[in-house]
């Protein structure tokens, strides 16, 4: 039973101690030893090696020829080359030499127990670690003695490799041979050969190496093999290359040659499979190859030698020499099966006997894969035992973990290793994520996980499906397949070497189950105290001088340089010959930049580029017109003429409808009136915003302009018609040295009047319209295709795009408001403020937020200083931009972002409400049956937004109504969705509740949107109204207690007369993506807002009221219902401002490392937005305006 929960009182950055157990120092015990305490603090690891000495394979297999058959250029390490080898194919005591140099050099050594051998591991569960049973060989006064001993890990790695076991041939009577019998995997060095009669039984690897060196030292060899195989070219030239012995005189070029050599590894991948060109193509020239090098022998040996099966089916094994041996008049090929040994040699099936002074198996090894221990867990299965059950094949999680096996890991597992691909980089690469999930557990207070068995079998699926289509399949035997003919192939990964490498880039976590190490159970422990190491450092400083330096300043020579194919503005703008470290071709507009030669002279203290900037005190506002500090004429003219003329004075769009403003004009102002709801009207003026509230409702249109006014208010003095980067430089060097309120606008599509503010200069990047697909894009860890979308592109124009290129991307169709409207708007700019807010769309339930999609972003920082931002380069603004809030780090000019495949859709608008035959009573009943089907219909992917109305004109004038906008399936058929819908009608039903359900199947999501909404009744501005929202976690969905108060809040609402929107959606996480995104987005499962419709022409006392009964009356029963302490919390693109505690509901536990990065990035505060990070430093200045807008000076507090 689990305690209660209490903090545990350490900072979050505090790592836990992890004991770890390797078995095995052979390469990737070695591996394991370099890299794990690299990279992941905490480690306390232990190897266990049963020889006396590190190699494992290579020190074991000594036998005559042993050598690599690749290129040692390879098979090396990738952080530690070495050119100093003998031949291009180094032999067996040149590879261990260089292992243990660098067992030695990264002290690998020192974590090694030798001559320690594990006889079985069992898992404690109370306990959570492994217990294993060792035995310590000593000598002790020249006497060996086993010591046993139990150590306890708390993790379990095996990496014991393929070939540890060797395997002796199924032979009877073998015990009675009286002469030498040898394995290749145990040579006896002692063993002479001179003059001997040598049996070699085995062609695997090791025999074809073996028998050039027998035939040179025996009187006679004969050769036993019981089915043919492939001779392959070598995988390189026999010399040593060029590059290799210039290595130390050129180590670039020996590096480009290293990169080249195993991309010609990589590229042999198309062979594997089964009727593909290539794979004929290699039967035919390794038969002449293998024709060639038998010479006159060819005519008796060929056809014994060469295989039915296609080449690849086995392991490619070059074998220099080795046909020219068999060809030699001292070895005779023996095919006949081999039937007994006697006590003086060999019987075979057809009744012949050879007399053998030595027999020398070279049958490989234990291709089982079972461990070479036992290995239990709570439940009393060993592993060792299943995975060698004849007729028994080893399941795996990706060929690295096992089900009911937790905290047991292996390195070279089944199914682990892709073909082709250089063993050692596989090897790395499977160290590399052992060491996430290792991090994992010391990071957050894990001390248990292990893959569900679900994830499991559907990677065994995955593998029975795939191998089939390959040449391995072919009716050979080998490792691949244990030895059995057409048997399940257990050893390789399904699919390339390059595959595999992808795959395990990231970390499906929601394949494992967890046990914490809290008592509590809580997964939040790790939380500590709320602290972090740098706050108790700067806690305990003693001086200021002594105080950490919470963040590092951007140093201005990092400023990217850009390529351009022509200049905009004559005399400013710079053109360069460098393209984006995103690996996109940069727009045109972004070419064209400003630098520190081109700045205008006579204006340098205008334009210049500045890390900081004059700052504001205490008390102090930004300046507006009439102020001494605010821009002369001259100053304003001077960024005008350095723009191109790019500097648009303001006039309200409504003006036309006053007299004041000198522009009164009836036909405009009736053109404005019957077009103010729309969007695309707002959308191109380079000021107007589409929710005029929050901007102060200072000039609104009119038909009766004689008893009104038009004034400015929040609307921007001025604005820059921005089309290339070099003017939004221009613009935010000038705000910041004339501390200037600084704003951004593409759509003003805002709901927080972030897009708007009193004396301000804004920056219009609407026009910055360019689109570009690219199918087969590469950033690290990320391929597959993308779009670079301009910084002024709506949603729907991107859907459009990507539908084109058959393909979806996760991008916003806003349901505009509940109150004015159930039509959705098309007015969403993707590439600012709906991805920097985190970015729901109708298919996050399936692809997660719009800001986990973002792979590059192009931004000028409020530096002056256009810079691309990636995982890669400047990290720390890359995870803030995705999801920690538009006009708070820089202007975006442009972003790259993923697309997935194509997804069909089903629709269906869902409608029932109150009427003569259904009480109020029963109709919350359906209400109830449909909010409780969320769970299910979000794991299926489904986005579900519903209104939910009071009295409602749309709906026949009934109490109550229900409504979808639609509902929308990704990837599911029609059938699909009426079985998934099942249960909530068989609900209404029962209830007697009669439902409208109209289902529509469509090929795209974006043939879906378009069908539900045209682009014809789109709406937005008015009536004016005052909206919140929250966001209700699974947690309290799934809790019948949490449900229920849930429910109850938000009918509450309803019963109050306020209409209710509700989205069915569940972002998650799906691609495990680190970003800023408010952690309750992860958590969601509904997302709920409200509202209340304002009066004409609201007094501030009105408006006041309102929005205290938004804020108090409507969502409080709600923030108590879905509480921050539970993951509540409210999304930051559709809140209201004026949350009391916005900082944890719009941000949650990234707002501290947000507001630092803001003051690295931004320490001067010039980019300022409503409820965006750091905006608590400042205050605009409203007076009596009832709410807050931004209509006022905008002052430092």
């Amino acid at each position: 039973m689990s305690k209660p929960f209490c903090l545990e009182e350490h900072p979050i950055d505090h790592v836990e101690s992890l004991d770890v157990v390797v078995v095995g120092a052979g390469i990737a015990g070695i591996v394991a030893g370099i890299l794990l305490p690299a990279k992941v603090p905490g480690i306390r690891l232990h190897i266990l090696e049963r020889e006396s000495n590190v190699g494992g394979v290579w020190l074991t297999n000594t036998y005559p020829g042993v050598r690599c058959d690749i290129p040692a250029d390879v098979y090396q390490s990738t952080f530690a080359p070495s050119s100093a080898w003998s031949s291009n194919y180094p032999p067996g005591a040149e590879i261990r030499a260089y292992w243990k140099e660098l067992a030695v050099r990264y002290g690998v050594m020192q974590l090694i127990s030798f001559n320690t051998k594990v006889r079985s591991a069992q898992w404690l569960r109370d306990r959570c670690k492994w217990k294993i049973h060792v035995v310590a060989t000593t000598m002790n006064e020249g006497q060996c003695k086993d010591e046993e001993s139990v150590v306890y890990a708390e993790v379990l790695i095996t990496a014991t490799g393929t070939f540890s076991e060797p395997r002796w041939p199924d032979i009877p009577s073998m015990a009675v041979y009286e002469g030498h019998l040898q394995h290749s995997g145990q040579w006896d060095q002692r063993c002479n050969l001179a003059g001997k009669s040598v049996a070699l039984i085995g062609n695997g690897a090791a025999g074809l190496q073996m028998l050039p060196e027998l035939q040179r030292e025996a009187l006679e060899v004969h050769h036993y093999i019981r089915s043919p195989t492939w001779i392959s070219p070598s995988f390189g030239g026999e010399d040593i290359p060029t590059e290799t012995r210039q290595a130390p005189e050129d180590p670039e070029a020996y590096v480009i040659y290293r990169r080249d050599m195993e991309s010609k590894t990589y590229a042999r991948f198309s062979m594997l499979m089964k009727d593909e060109p290539r794979s004929e193509e290699a039967r035919k020239a390794f038969y002449a190859l293998m024709k060639h090098r038998l010479g006159p022998a060819a005519e008796t040996l060929l056809d014994s030698l060469v295989p039915s099966f296609a080449p690849n089916c086995r392991r490619l094994t070059p074998a220099p020499g080795y046909l020219e041996a068999l060809a030699s008049p001292n070895v005779t090929l023996v095919t006949d099966a081999i039937a007994s040994f006697s006590a003086t040699g060999i019987n075979t099936l057809e009744g012949a006997h050879r007399k053998h002074d030595v027999i020398v198996c070279c049958t490989g090894s234990d291709a089982s894969f079972a461990p070479t221990f036992s290995i239990v867990n709570d439940a009393g299965v060993d592993l060792r035992r299943l995975w060698s059950t004849p007729g028994g094949s080893p399941d795996t999680y990706l060929g690295m973990a096992a089900p009911d096996f937790p905290n047991l890991y292996f390195i070279l597992g089944p199914n682990s290793t892709g073909q082709p691909g250089p063993l050692i980089y596989i090897i790395e690469r499977q160290v590399t994520y052992l060491a996430k999930l290792l991090n994992k557990m010391t990071g957050q207070g894990i001390k248990a996980m292990v893959p569900t068995r679900a994830a499991t079998d559907d990677f065994r699926a995955y593998c029975d499906a795939y191998f089939p289509r390959t040449v391995m399949m072919d009716g050979c035997r080998s490792w691949y397949n244990g030895g059995v003919a057409g048997g399940r192939i257990r050893a390789l990964w399904p699919g390339s070497a390059w595959h595999a490498d992808t795959v395990r880039r990231g970390v499906r976590w929601e394949d494992f189950d967890y046990v914490y190490r809290s008592e509590s159970g809580n997964r939040f422990a790790y939380f500590g105290n709320g602290w972090t190491s740098v706050d108790v450092e700067a806690a305990a400083a003693a001086n200021p001088g002594e105080i950490p330096k919470f963040a590092t300043y951007l140093d201005p020579r990092l400023a990217i340089v850009v390529a351009s194919t022509v200049g905009l503005v004559a005399g400013v703008i710079d053109t360069r010959t460098t393209t984006s470290v995103s690996g996109v071709p940069l727009f045109t507009y972004e070419t064209n930049i400003l630098t520190n030669q081109n700045i205008p002279r006579q204006h340098a203290d205008l334009f210049a580029f500045n890390t900081k900037g004059p700052t504001l005190s205490s008390g102090e506002c930004k300046p507006g017109p009439g102020d001494s500090a605010w821009p002369s004429l001259e100053e304003w003219d001077a960024l005008d003429e350095a723009l191109g003329r790019a500097l648009i004075r303001t006039v309200p769009l409504a003006a036309p409808c006053y007299l004041n403003w000198g522009v009164y004009d009836t036909n405009k102002c009736e053109a404005i009136l019957a077009n103010w709801t729309s969007p695309y009207l707002h959308e191109n003026d380079p000021t107007s915003v589409m929710w005029p509230v929050w901007e102060g409702r200072s000039c609104l249109p009119t038909g009766k302009p004689s008893n009104a006014t038009c004034t400015l208010g929040a609307y921007p003095v001025y604005a820059v018609n921005a089309t290339n980067v070099a003017q939004i430089q221009l613009a935010v060097n000038f705000a910041r040295n004339k501390r200037l309120r600084l704003v951004i606008k593409n759509t003003g599509h805002d709901y927080q009047g972030k897009s708007s503010g009193a004396a301000s200069l804004s920056i219009w990047t609407h026009n910055l319209q360019d689109l570009a697909y690219m199918p087969n894009y590469t950033l690290g860890d990320i391929s597959g295709s993308v779009m670079h979308v301009g910084a002024g592109v709506v949603t729907d124009d991107l859907a459009k795009a990507a539908d084109e290129h058959d393909a979806s991307v996760v991008g916003g169709m806003c349901a505009v408001s509940i109150l004015i409207s159930n039509l959705p708007s098309r007015s969403v700019g993707f590439a600012g403020g709906y991805f920097a807010g985190g970015g729901h769309s109708p298919l996050s339930s399936v692809f997660g937020l719009a800001a986990d999609h973002i792979l590059a972003i192009n931004v000028v920082t409020a530096d002056g200083r256009f810079v691309t931002v990636t995982e890669h380069t400047h990290p720390d603004l890359y995870w803030a931009l995705r999801g920690g809030g538009p006009s708070t780090f820089g202007v975006t000019t442009s972003v790259v972002v993923r697309l997935h495949p194509k997804v069909q859709v089903t629709t269906s608008r869902i409608t029932f409400q109150t009427s003569h035959s259904v009480s109020n009573e029963t109709f919350w009943k359906g209400v109830k049956a449909y909010f409780e089907n969320f769970d299910d219909l979000t794991q299926a992917g489904v986005y579900a937004p519903v209104n939910i109305r009071r009295n409602s004109p749309y709906y026949n004038g009934s109490s109550y109504s229900l409504g979808t906008e639609p509902m929308m399936a990704p990837n599911t058929s029609v059938e699909a969705f009426n079985a998934l819908t099942k249960p909530l009608f068989d609900r209404l039903t029962e209830l007697g509740i009669p439902y409208e359900n109209e289902p529509r199947h469509f090929k795209s999501f974006y043939s879906a949107w378009t069908d539900a909404f045209p682009a014809s009744q789109l709406q937005v501005a008015a009536p004016d109204d005052i909206q919140a929202s929250r966001l209700f976690p699974r947690n309290v969905w799934r809790d019948p207690r949490g449900f229920n108060k849930a429910f109850k809040a938000i009918r509450r609402v309803s019963d109050a007369g306020h209409d209710i929107g509700a989205f069915a959606m569940a972002p998650g996480n799906p691609f495990k993506v680190h970003n800023a995104a408010n952690p309750a987005l992860r958590e969601t499962i509904a997302f709920l807002s409200t509202g209340i419709l304002l009066p004409d022409n609201p007094t501030p006392a009105q408006l006041a009221a309102t929005q205290d009964e938004v804020m108090n009356g409507l969502l409080q029963p709600w923030r108590e219902a879905a509480p921050a302490s539970r993951l509540g919390g409210s999304y930051l693109n559709e809140g209201n401002a004026r949350e009391p505690h916005w900082q944890q509901d719009f941000f949650g536990s990234n707002y501290p490392k947000l507001l630092r990065i803001k003051k690295k990035w931004d320490p001067t505060g010039l980019f300022y937005a409503t409820a965006g990070v750091g905006s608590e430093q400042w205050e605009v200045r409203t007076e009596e305006q009832g709410i807050q807008t931004q209509n006022g000076p905008l002052c430092r507090l």
